[in-house]
Parts: structure tokens; C-alpha cells; sequence
């Protein structure tokens, strides 16, 4: 298993990307209640119009930064997932003790889908 992993490629770049992206996500869509709080207290209460119109708008923002993030980093992380499963089967196939189990598994499958 170690030789395996050992042989495995991990882009650290593209693992600081997906935290980051999800970090600003998640702050995102944690300031939005805050706003809310803010308009109803500031902004209801005392007939503030323009400053509800401001937190409205800086919640749309917040509202599409935090998609955006999020596309990003659900990319991203796929991106990695793909590369990290290629090298895995990369890794299976060129390793010594690989190829007798997997001759076998595939033996036995072959004979359950013929039944």
C-alpha cells in the first residue's frame, strides 16, 4: 500500500486553491446573517432606506462570491480527484504484486456475468 501512495502525485497548488476557495465560501455565507441582524436592527427600526438598500446589495454580492467559490473549488477538487485516481490505477497497474490479484478479480467477475 505504502509503494503505492508513494508513487502518487498530489499538487499541492491545487490543494491550497480548493482551501482557500472554500474558506472564502464559507466566510461569505457566514457574514450574511450578520447583515440581516444589521438591517433589521439599523436599518428597519430606524427607516434607513438607503442603508438597507446598501446591505441588500452587499448581500447579493456576498451571495455570488460565495457561488462563484464554491463552483470553483467543486472544480477544482474534481480536477484533483480525477489526476489522484488516474495516478492510483497508474500505480496499481506497474506494481509487481498488482497484477495476480488482479487477474483473479477479474477471472472470478467474468464467470458471475456470464451466469
Amino acid at each position: 500500500m505504502l509503494e503505492i501512495f508513494s508513487r502518487i502525485k498530489l499538487r499541492p497548488k491545487q490543494l491550497i486553491a480548493v482551501v482557500v476557495f472554500v474558506l472564502i465560501s464559507c466566510v461569505a455565507q457566514m457574514m450574511i446573517p450578520t447583515l440581516v441582524s444589521t438591517m433589521i436592527n439599523d436599518g428597519v427600526s430606524n427607516s434607513n432606506t438607503s442603508l438597507l438598500i446598501t446591505l441588500a446589495l452587499i448581500m447579493i454580492g456576498l451571495t455570488v462570491l460565495a457561488c462563484v467559490m464554491s463552483i470553483l473549488g467543486a472544480r477544482i477538487s474534481a480536477s484533483i480527484t480525477t489526476k489522484f485516481s488516474a495516478d492510483l490505477r497508474r500505480a496499481r497497474r506497474t506494481s509487481p504484486r498488482a497484477s495476480g490479484s488482479c487477474s483473479r478479480s477479474h477471472g472470478r467477475l467474468s464467470r458471475i456475468r456470464r451466469s
